[in-house]
């Protein structure tokens, strides 16, 4: 399982990246001092980096508490109890603990979810002012995807290259999760947690609730994507395949969603996936997808700027620093 440290050691070289591509720029192009607005996306990247980091020490930290409380209270619970009688006083104070525990866990695994989005948003800001694209003050890590996987951009072409599979995961599993199941919620959907007592996995559970959709419809919508799933793996069965259940197989595409080369059959999962709802991957599983591409992507920025520096779009400010001083003074 992914541990702190190695999500952490991924922070500490991106952080350094952003601050490396911040000072290469500055020594190449050698701008007036003044608020542009590159410098300041970068900077909101490695803030948005650190807020990441923040929260999922918080969530590793509280995983291990909740595992420390599920033991206590293994301990100190009555063997045989009276169905009915209320728990002793220190069972219960367990029981509370254990609670507060799992909610915080969930709200800083929405709050993953929440600031791995401005986070992207912001890297594909700043990946927008390098390349010289028009308006980058506008684009967002969905018309990131969009470009690279289309063709539409030459430029950026680098990221797709190397890290389409890690995009496409992120595309579905942070971004459109994030939209769909936690921000816009416009529509009925049950709210829980699934976690081992004693593991280290913790993941949301947002399933659609039963009867709010035609349950049987879906499923059998589910039972026709065997082609899709033979695609991922190749020695698979499809009487097996249609004896599963249909939220599992689900899962699984969802999951794999990265390695589907049609997006007409990838949004074909995702929109099944985003009507029966589902689980989310374990925390660590989407820090890590979000640190990794971060520091690939990081990476690439001073690549991409080296061939021809004076592409870059700064976002100047409308007066420079040695400007606006002499109006303060006055």
């Amino acid at each position: 399982m992914i541990s702190f440290q190695d999500l952490n050691e991924i922070f500490i070289v991106a952080e350094k990246n952003f601050q490396d591509f911040s000072k290469y720029i500055i020594n190449k192009l050698s701008p007036d001092s003044g608020a542009y607005a590159l410098f300041h996306h970068n900077t909101e990247c490695i803030v948005r980096l650190r807020d990441v980091d923040r929260i999922l020490k918080r969530l590793f930290d509280n995983r291990k508490e909740y595992t420390r409380s599920n033991l206590k209270l293994k301990d100190e619970m009555p063997k045989k109890w009276s169905s009915g009688k209320p728990f002793p006083d220190n069972v219960k104070k367990l029981i509370s603990e254990n609670d507060y525990c799992t909610q915080h866990m969930r709200i800083d695994f929405e709050a993953l979810y929440i600031f791995g989005g401005l986070l992207l948003d912001q890297f594909s800001i700043l990946a927008a002012y390098t390349t010289g694209i028009a308006r980058p003050e506008k684009f967002s890590f969905n018309d990131l995807v969009e470009k690279v996987e289309t063709g539409q951009s030459e430029e950026l072409k680098i990221f797709w290259n190397k890290s389409a599979e890690d995009m496409i995961w992120l595309f579905y599993n942070l971004k459109r999760f994030r939209n769909r199941l936690i921000v816009h919620r416009n529509r009925p959907w049950q709210k829980g947690t699934e976690a081992l007592a004693y593991g280290d996995e913790f993941c949301l559970y947002l399933p659609s609730p039963p009867g709010w959709l035609d349950d049987e419809k879906l499923d059998e919508e589910v039972h026709n994507l065997f082609g899709i799933y033979k695609e991922l793996f190749s020695d698979a069965d499809e009487q097996k395949f249609r004896n599963t259940k249909p939220d599992t197989l689900l899962a699984t595409l969802f999951d794999h969603i990265g390695k589907i080369r049609d997006r007409e059959d990838r949004n074909t999962v995702s929109g099944l996936f985003f009507k029966k709802g589902g689980a989310s991957p374990s925390f660590q599983v989407v820090g890590n997808e979000l640190l990794g591409f971060i520091k690939q992507g990081s990476e690439i920025l001073i690549d991409l700027v080296k061939p021809d520096e004076h592409k870059i779009n700064l976002g100047p400010p409308f007066k420079k620093s040695a400007e606006v001083q002499p109006e303060r003074s006055t």
